[in-house]
């Protein structure tokens, strides 16, 4: 029988995961920027790529609507995603730009900690 997280060992899990995941794709796409002043950028630059990757046309009004922020908030920080080089604007939606596909430096730190999650999850 497989043995079952406590509830507060599962949050520890959860939320080591979660911060590690942002902070290894912090590093990889905001290199020599604070990880904290930054948590909204990389949120955003997330639920863009996200979009993107599902098909779907991100734009400022989509992304502020899915991560329920102010749209001048949303507009501001993908202006910097943009001026940063990882976004480009196509009309009113955003796109990954060359350098955004490349691969994320320390994906397989990110591939390893999944699976670590994963194991710890459902031991």
């Amino acid at each position: 029988m497989p043995h079952r997280l406590e509830h507060r060992e599962l949050r520890i899990v959860d939320w080591s995961t979660l911060i590690t995941l942002l902070r290894v794709a912090h590093v990889g796409r905001f290199p020599n920027r604070s990880f904290g002043k930054d948590l909204q950028l990389i949120i955003i630059y997330g639920a863009v790529i996200l979009a993107f990757l599902e098909g779907r046309k991100p734009t400022i009004a989509s992304i502020a609507r899915y991560l329920q922020l102010p749209h001048e908030t949303t507009r501001r920080y993908l202006k910097t995603v943009v001026d940063l080089g990882l976004l480009t604007k196509d009309g009113r939606s955003y796109k990954p730009t060359e350098r955004s596909r490349k691969g994320v430096t320390g994906a397989g730190k990110i591939e390893r900690l999944l699976r670590q999650a994963g194991r710890e999850l459902y031991l």
